[in-house]
């Protein structure tokens, strides 16, 4: 058995044949498996605007559970890096051309320009800019009432893949 997903024109280039994916199914909750890129279509299909490209994806082991036709999901891993720093996409905003993180420094909020890497829909990789600790702002609040403000911080993660670029 192999699973059939669809993958995006903007995404397909970034997909190989042998990248390792994680699936997720809508009729089995907490569950995942894992497999391997077999087969990529290369020519896509248009379907309201949209252009998609099926992709074959191998099961590493298959499990009683999974049956033909089940609704599946894939993130394929594109690229890795290990001792990297992560952060939230909400922490990064953009000024012109450059990239910013807000940090709290001593109870001072500082403006810290960063070289960004990898992303995906949820973490940024930072290649400079920011330290292992660094209190990074990752939302701010306003209170309505009082006109006080606070903010959530994160620190730093290291040694983490971004799947699905």
């Amino acid at each position: 058995m192999k699973a059939q997903v669809e993958v995006s024109e903007v995404d397909i280039a970034s997909v190989k044949i042998g990248q390792e994916a994680t699936l997720t199914f809508n009729a089995i909750d907490n569950f995942t498996a894992t497999g391997k890129v077999e087969k990529m279509d290369s020519l896509g299909t248009l379907t309201s605007g949209v252009v998609t490209y099926n992709v074959i994806i191998n099961f590493d082991s298959l499990d009683g559970r999974i049956k033909p036709e089940m609704s599946v999901s894939a993130s394929i891993v594109t690229d890795t890096r290990q001792d990297v720093v992560i952060i939230p996409n909400s922490a990064v905003k953009t000024e012109g051309k450059s990239h910013y993180v807000e940090i709290m420094n001593n109870g001072i909020l500082a403006k810290k320009t960063v070289e960004i890497g990898l992303e995906n829909n949820s973490k940024t990789e930072i290649k400079s800019g920011i330290n292992i600790g660094d209190a990074v702002i990752t939302q701010a609040f306003s209170g309505s009432y009082t006109g006080s403000s606070s903010a959530s911080t994160s620190k730093n993660n290291r040694g983490m893949g971004i799947p699905g670029m």
